[in-house]
């Protein structure tokens, strides 16, 4: 049994409320609040132009109440695919079907994993709300694409800030695999913030305290270690993530000059306790 932290904190998650720690000069929208004037960053004039997945309207989500007589069948897409792309359109790049953002239902994510967590933690939400286990050792990119590099950066405001700062998340080595995949971003978000980094942190009012509490709440959920011990370790990237650690998934970008990137989503909420 896990022993008390040495600092205690309140009985009850913040995780739906709490906002991520706000760059000095950069307005972020909270998930429950209404639309801000967010800051956008205007890319460069010799920018590559992003010309897939195509724009087109998601599909429309799939209620997860259950039927009287029966349950109708999902729409029939090109698996691997956010935005979901029609059945029998080329797919260029395509991710394994569990790490992707959930094409039917972006807000419920197929793969339940906090990123503070280790890849060996993370569990595919299956049928009927049941969690099954990840096959860490399949191939990262499917569809007959191979690669032995990938680039994984975020594009909503304050995250991209933060990577923008930190660099992108890089991964070499042959033949990419989903524990591959998870593992870059367990260990990128468990980097120590630096001192210049909590510097920016407390150059907004109120955000020394925020970010002292999602740490606190990190050493509480952590399996790293004991919570004092895991409290010596002081303040990590997942940190500035406030209560938004929890994965929702990644979508592929390709660009008119060939190449491509993975953009991360991440999102708020509490996910469900796998140490049974």
């Amino acid at each position: 049994m896990m022993s008390t932290p040495m600092i205690p904190v309140q009985s009850f998650t913040p995780r739906v409320t709490y906002t991520p720690l706000l760059p000095q000069g950069q307005i972020f929208q909270s998930p429950y609040t209404a639309p801000a004037n967010v800051i956008i960053d205007q890319p460069p004039s010799n920018a590559p132009t992003p010309v897939w997945p195509p724009e087109q309207p998601p599909l429309p989500p799939v209620s997860s109440g259950y039927a009287m007589f029966f349950t109708p069948a999902p729409p029939v897409f090109e698996a691997g695919t956010f935005p979901a792309q029609p059945l029998g359109t080329h797919v260029p790049v395509r991710l394994h079907h569990h790490i992707i953002i959930n094409p039917v239902d972006p807000e419920i994510p197929v793969l339940q994993w906090d990123v503070i967590h280790a890849a060996e933690l993370a569990k595919v939400l299956g049928g009927r709300g049941i969690l099954i286990p990840l096959d860490l050792n399949a191939a990262a990119v499917t569809g007959g694409f191979s690669t032995d590099k990938m680039h994984i950066t975020a594009d909503a405001p304050c995250l991209k800030f933060w990577m923008n700062r930190w660099g992108p998340i890089v991964i070499e080595k042959p033949d990419i695999k989903v524990r591959d995949v998870l593992d870059a971003i367990h260990d990128y978000f468990q980097l120590p913030l630096t001192e210049d980094d909590v510097t920016e942190v407390e150059r907004v009012p109120g955000n020394k305290a925020n970010l002292r509490n999602a740490a606190l709440y990190r050493i509480r959920d952590s399996y790293d270690s004991l919570p004092p011990l895991t409290a010596q370790s002081g303040y990590r990237r997942s940190d500035i993530l406030g209560g938004e650690r929890r994965f929702k998934g990644l979508r592929v970008v390709v660009f008119d000059d060939g190449t491509w990137t993975v953009f991360l989503g991440l999102m708020p909420g509490p996910v469900p306790n796998l140490i049974v």
